[in-house]
């Protein structure tokens, strides 16, 4: 969730005398200052004689309730159709200052001040917020929320925390990439030619590593959309005036490489190493008037609505039966190439077209159950590093694909009448040597 959308929710409330105190990773950052990281949501602790009105106001804009698991009514969660949300804590206090409804806020806890964009807002002081991050199985965003806490407020790390010490070296780089996104997100809010942005790739669908490249999807007003969009070159390790200035007001850059194949209609795919930033980075560039909200993706700013894009159109009975049998076809084709490629010893050939072939497998497995087939980082398979458990992989994928047989043919689609004659003999020959 963006400042401004954070900053637009407490002006929301405090224009109807409604007092809140953030909590959570905005806290966090409230108190130190800027920000360090995305934040998914906002976290605030409200009173509870005030839950009605905050809900009335937020639903005006869009907003609903989020199922979860933990839903009580002093803690739920209502987001938008846009990705943010609000999570609401609520809380009781009597005349004496004890709680007595809701999430057990001590009342010392509830007294901080922090700044976001420039605007003081309350908050949860920084000790409390150490406090709170503990008794539960603390991750690595809770490590960095933590350590920074305790870093500028001189307080002790919590012994929850004790195994993330010392830094590491994939700790070291995560945190350049991390400072590298900070620079970037200050760059983009800063120029107004950009419309909108968003963090995509693995950190965009939240399953990212220490060393997940930084992936970007901005939007470009359509009036400075010449220049930045350019690209007389479809392939280039040049890019145009404009878009080179931009990349270099981010920082020194050490490579660029241009493949605007990969780029969504009217935009432009770059990939841009920074000098002294041990990640790349990706930037889709797009102007607004071509430009659809991406999926899976991390809402940076949008100071314009963008618009999702079109449910895709299903394929129809007969696409569908036609990629099924040519899939199906291509399968055993390549299926017995890669057996006699196992035979040659040829292994780093076979390897390849081993994941090539499982690929095939949940393609055609897609297409029957009429479903997306989903996205998955990295190998589909193990890697076998003889010919002995090469063929056997082998094997094990035509056996698999062979029970889908009844499927594709209920379907309407071919399927070859003894697809594993020829890779049957194929295969004995490498066991018998």
């Amino acid at each position: 969730m963006s400042a401004e959308a954070v900053l637009e929710i407490i002006c929301l409330f405090q224009q109807n005398a409604i007092d809140i105190i953030i909590d959570g990773g905005w806290a966090v950052d409230a108190v130190l200052g800027e920000q360090t990281r995305l934040h998914a949501d906002l976290d605030i602790a409200i009173p509870h004689k005030d839950v009605t009105l905050a809900r009335a106001l937020l639903e005006q804009r869009g907003y609903h309730d989020v199922p979860r698991p933990d839903t009580r009514d002093c803690n739920f969660v209502l987001g938008d159709d846009l990705g943010h949300e609000v999570d609401f804590h609520t809380f009781t206090f009597d005349d004496l200052g004890n709680n007595i409804f809701g999430v057990p806020y001590p009342l010392a806890s509830l007294n901080g001040q922090g700044v976001i964009l420039g605007q003081v807002v309350k908050c949860v002081p920084p000790d409390w917020q150490v406090n709170f991050h503990t008794g539960y199985a603390v991750d690595e965003n809770d490590y960095r929320d933590v350590k920074a806490l305790c870093l500028r407020f001189n307080l002790p790390l919590p012994v929850d925390y004790a195994r993330f010490e010392p830094q590491t070296a994939l700790a070291a780089i995560q945190a350049d990439r991390d400072a590298l996104f900070v620079r970037i997100l200050e760059t983009l809010r800063a120029d107004h030619r950009f419309i909108a942005a968003w963090l995509t790739g693995s950190l965009g669908r939240g399953d990212e590593d220490a060393l997940s490249d930084l992936d970007i999807y901005a939007v470009i007003a359509d009036e400075h959309s010449a220049g930045l969009c350019a690209h007389p070159e479809m392939v280039t390790i040049s890019p145009a005036e404009d878009r080179l200035a931009f990349f270099q007001s981010i920082g020194q850059t050490a490579l660029i490489y241009e493949n605007h194949h990969n780029a969504p209609p009217g935009g432009t795919a770059s990939s841009v190493l920074y000098r002294g930033f041990a990640c790349y980075v990706d930037w889709t560039l797009v102007p607004q008037s071509f430009a659809v909200r991406p999926a899976a993706a991390n809402l940076l700013f949008e100071r314009s609505h963008i618009a999702s894009a079109p449910v895709p159109v299903p394929l129809d009975d007969s696409d569908r039966i036609a990629k099924i049998s040519e899939k199906t076809a291509f399968f055993w084709m390549m299926a017995a190439v890669t057996a006699k490629y196992i035979w040659r010893d040829d292994l780093v050939f076979s390897t390849s077209w081993l994941e090539n072939l499982q690929l095939l497998y949940d393609e055609v497995n897609s297409l029957l159950q009429g479903i997306s087939l989903a996205y998955g980082r990295g190998s589909l398979t193990h890697l076998q590093i003889n010919q002995t458990d090469q063929s056997s992989a082998l094997r094990q994928l035509c056996l698999n694909f062979l029970e889908l047989k009844p499927e594709i043919e209920r379907s309407g689609a071919a399927f070859p009448s003894d697809p594993m004659y020829i890779i049957g003999n194929q295969l004995s020959l490498i066991q018998s040597g």
